[in-house]
């Protein structure tokens, strides 16, 4: 008779409560510092939380690997009686807390422990797949095996509302593409996010691509065109690439 698997993730996978108690998902949380005080991801702590505390004080959260111990008294609890565990973990390119957790998976039987590659949503996906594949009955092993084999095709992509926390920690430079939703006001937005973001164009050298999506209402101007859509997206294309955008793309 195969064992009853837990499975289980670092609370960087940002699963919503309805998904952690839909598939009984066990979570771990990381550590997070603000200023001299040290919480526990989504326990002591909520994203709203440090946004009113960066807003407050200018101060940004510092995230802390979860040790060796940490998990080793994890692991413990959750294999008592006798069940397997499937963990998975932030990114080890992100984080020491993956290997702590194989440090410690090392001296427990049916400790399986993931490597993420990712995390928030990128994880998430991995985790919910994890749980559908132990509800269809597979062993634990496997399931860490096909999965660890999936990690290397997921891909996250994230939307912010500004550009400030990003500016914050210094990430301005690492942007690649930007997306303009499709509305009349994707003018005065290209203008406003390459007044931020061209310091950084000219200073390093990079070359931003711009995606436009294709949903347009024939609205304004544009009502009288054949194709409105379409003439829109090429007036904002010559548009960004009059404020130094380069690489544009229409899609």
């Amino acid at each position: 008779m195969s064992k009853q698997i837990i499975i289980s993730s670092d609370s960087t996978c940002d699963l919503s409560q309805e998904l952690i108690d839909r598939y009984q998902i066990r979570i771990l949380p990381m550590g997070v510092s603000l200023g001299d005080k040290i919480y526990r991801d989504g326990v002591d702590i909520t994203p709203d939380d440090i946004y009113a505390h960066h807003e407050k004080t200018g101060q940004l959260p510092k995230t802390s690997a979860i040790n060796v111990a940490e998990n080793m008294e994890y692991f413990e609890q959750l294999t008592k009686d006798g069940r397997a565990v499937i963990h998975f973990t932030i990114s080890s390119s992100m984080s020491s807390t993956y290997s702590n957790a194989c440090v410690a998976a090392e001296e427990l039987e049916d400790v399986y422990v993931v490597d993420g590659k990712n995390l928030s949503t990128g994880n998430s996906l991995l985790v919910i797949a994890a749980a559908e594949m132990a509800q269809q009955g597979m062993e634990a092993g496997e399931i860490a095996r096909k999965i660890s084999a999936l990690a290397d095709y997921v891909d996250a992509s994230f939307v912010v509302d500004n550009l400030e926390y990003l500016a914050s920690v210094n990430k301005l430079e690492e942007i690649r593409t930007v997306c303009i939703p499709d509305s009349l006001d994707s003018m005065k937005t290209i203008d406003t996010v390459g007044e931020i973001l061209m310091p950084y164009l000219e200073k390093k050298d990079i070359r931003y691509k711009l995606i436009k999506y294709r949903h347009f209402g024939v609205r304004g101007k544009y009502q009288n065109f054949k194709e409105p859509a379409e003439q829109y997206m090429l007036d904002l294309k010559k548009h960004a690439e009059s404020r130094g955008f380069r690489n544009i793309v229409i899609i």
